[in-house]
């Protein structure tokens, strides 16, 4: 069987959906949401994606997503594998986790955003979970009415508010208005180019001038990292943050802090892989997984800490 084409191109947006094999609820606990929203952030900070919208079911989700670099399989197959993988340890169940591959359509980004953008926000209600999609805590609304939810650090809201109000509160009233009365038509639109995207006369045009252009069996990737990605970038905001040299950071001695939260950095914020990294501190690739580990673990019992990745993560972004 052939597999599904995608087309991939900077700043790209896609309609991303994936299910649990066999329709299981993958997501049916709250904490397993919370770890793949978890697992989303730092996908999106990695591969240098924007969100715009977000909704986390019990054995789906649904993604509203852009591509600057035009790297929409490598981020997803990193999002999708770095979840499963937690969530086979944790079940002891073996096995395929997610319903073969994602899958991805093209939007017409001008024209459809704000409607797919309610048909995301409002999933729960069409599923019968909820009457009021606010009540619902694991899909980027919340964010969207300046209430308390999941952060996503690359979530962008101002693209949809932007078009209710310049002021950011009314904006955002003004949208809970305009999606409450949309519950009744959140579909979107059932003609779907090829199952490939959505769009105006314009869109589907561009659309098949670039299936045109790949070669048969194979994906249209264009690609421009982001130079916020590489390591010596990393490196520098660790030095000027903790006020350090980089000799510190590569000293080889006991415990050094500044060394491991490095090492950890690089592995969640870059895509290095644990070889590169390990060559680059002279290290087993065994012991960047061990220190990233003990990290994660540090991170999560030190607020300060937590505060600190927050801020090296916008400054990684800029």
């Amino acid at each position: 069987m052939t597999r599904p084409l995608r087309i991939q191109f900077e700043n790209a947006c896609y309609h991303v959906i994936s299910r649990g094999d066999l329709k299981r609820y993958i997501f049916k606990k709250t904490s397993f949401k919370l770890k793949f929203i978890e697992k989303l952030n730092e996908s999106l900070i990695k591969y240098n994606i924007i969100c715009f919208a977000y909704c986390i079911m019990d054995n789906h989700y649904h993604l509203y997503i852009q591509t600057p670099e035009g790297n929409l399989s490598e981020a997803m197959k990193h999002l999708n594998e770095s979840y499963a993988n937690w969530y086979r340890v944790l079940s002891q169940k073996p096995g395929h986790v997610f319903q073969g591959r994602f899958k991805s359509i093209l939007i017409d980004h001008d024209n459809y955003s704000l409607k797919l953008v309610n048909y995301i926000h409002l999933n729960p209600c069409r599923a019968k979970i909820v009457d009021n999609p606010t009540v619902y805590k694991f899909s980027s609304l919340n964010y969207y009415l300046g209430k308390k939810g999941s952060v996503i650090e690359n979530l962008n809201k101002n693209h949809i508010l932007s078009q209710f109000d310049n002021n950011l509160k009314n904006a955002a009233e003004k949208y809970y208005k305009f999606l409450i009365n949309d519950i009744k038509s959140s579909d979107l639109p059932k003609l779907i180019y090829n199952s490939l995207a959505i769009g105006d006369e314009i869109f589907i045009n561009k659309v098949e001038k670039r299936l045109k252009e790949i070669p048969e069996n194979s994906e249209l990737i264009s690609t421009k990292m982001n130079k916020t990605r590489f390591h010596d970038n990393i490196i520098k905001i660790v030095i000027a943050e903790f006020n350090i040299t980089e000799e510190e950071i590569f000293a080889k001695k006991r415990n050094n802090f500044y060394k491991k939260f490095t090492i950890y950095l690089l592995r969640k914020q870059t895509r290095m892989k644990r070889k590169d990294i390990a060559c680059l501190f002279g290290i087993k690739e065994n012991s960047v997984s061990s220190i990233v580990k003990r990290m994660e673990e540090e991170i999560n019992k030190n607020l300060s800490l937590r505060d600190t990745l927050k801020k090296l993560m916008r400054y990684a972004q800029v």
